[in-house]
């Protein structure tokens, strides 16, 4: 049915649907966060409340990410073998990452930096948040919907910017300067080109990975050792 619709407008379609997907990446976990708290009334605090809502989110991204696989699928599993120099190049460009992201936020932010770790919900917090944000972000925006848009002939650099620009939004808060979150933009920009590099989102993971785990042992480390 839709190769009778004109181009022009097949392509209108298309991009709302790019849209649509990335609300419902974010909007569905917020949804299953409202819906524990006013229905089922889970109410934590501070940090053990944190920790619920990023295995929430975690949980709530991966399962919309298989169900937009069944509806269409991009080949979102596919690894071939892993090679060495792409591997290096990972942890260095997501190393690189977080030194322009923490010397930024330093500059821009200095109160960001004052953030410490005051419990043990705190503590597993920032061991599991590395591996799972990287994981999940990166099946969705450069695994499913970065493979979803190459099937709809978007170009490379139409798929970067929409996607980084998509990756930025999801990670900015509208009480924020915008320019708070411009480290995700760059790491979106960084992970997507992986991709197209290397064709195996792995890589792409382990840049993500790389610079939040850096972030995360900055903090885990000090609270160890008191």
């Amino acid at each position: 049915m839709i190769k009778n619709i004109p181009d022009g407008f097949k392509k209108i379609l298309y991009w709302f649907s790019v849209l649509l997907f990335m609300i419902l990446a974010l909007a569905g976990p917020v949804m299953i966060l409202v819906i524990m708290r006013k229905i089922f009334h889970i109410y934590l605090y501070g940090e053990e409340d944190t920790l619920l809502a990023l295995v929430v989110i975690s949980i709530t991204t991966l399962a919309i990410v298989f169900a937009l696989n069944k509806l269409e699928n991009t080949n979102l599993l596919h690894f071939p073998k892993l090679r060495i120099q792409p591997l290096i190049v990972s942890i260095i460009f997501g190393a690189l990452m977080w030194i322009f992201s923490h010397f930024y936020n330093a500059i821009l932010f200095p109160e960001l930096h004052n953030e410490t770790i005051r419990s043990f919900y705190g503590l597993v917090y920032y061991i599991l948040s590395p591996f799972l944000a990287a994981i999940t972000e990166e099946m969705f925006f450069r695994g499913w919907l970065l493979g979803y848009m190459e099937k709809k002939s978007f170009s490379k650099i139409t798929i970067i910017l929409t996607i980084s620009t998509g990756f930025f939004l999801f990670h900015w808060l509208p009480f924020n300067p915008i320019y708070l979150r411009i480290d995700t933009f760059i790491l979106s920009i960084l992970t997507c080109c992986m991709f197209f590099k290397t064709r195996d989102l792995r890589y792409s993971i382990l840049i993500h990975l790389t610079a939040d785990s850096i972030t995360s042992m900055t903090l885990i480390i000090p609270y160890l050792l008191r």
